[in-house]
């Protein structure tokens, strides 16, 4: 699996979108997948949630209603993206992609800055055995 490594810049206020793909790429759109916060150690540290081809928003933490959309155009062809709008410093943090079906996760680190300090940083670990 490769993960977006190169930098974005982008300020409190701006969007991120948060990317990994398969490889070798997997039809991804019936499979469940979840982006989690792994970084707060709570039970409901749900970012974003899909399954059955749809958004689920009920187990959404608060922080993130309205301000996450998962590209569905791209989860045919293995890539997941996540886009996060209007950042907050409180979105600094790790995220974890998880698909259960393909036992696989990737984790994220999100750093978000005033005045266009933004880092982006990602370490995957997605393994897939077929």
């Amino acid at each position: 699996v490769t993960c977006q490594t190169e930098p974005n810049q982008a300020e409190e206020g701006g969007d991120v979108s948060l990317q990994c793909h398969l490889d070798p790429s997997v039809d991804l759109r019936k499979e469940t997948l979840e982006f989690t916060r792994a970084d707060l150690n709570r039970e409901d540290d749900v970012v974003h949630s899909y399954s059955d081809e749809k958004d689920r928003t009920y187990r959404q933490m608060d922080q993130y209603r309205g301000r996450t959309t998962l590209i569905h155009e791209d989860l045919i062809r293995g890539i997941i993206s996540l886009n996060i709008s209007s950042l907050t410093l409180t979105d600094s943090g790790l995220y974890t992609c998880y698909v259960p079906g393909l036992a696989d996760s990737a984790t994220i680190t999100l750093t978000v800055g005033e005045d266009f300090f933004f880092f982006f940083t990602s370490e995957c670990k997605i393994y897939i055995y077929i």
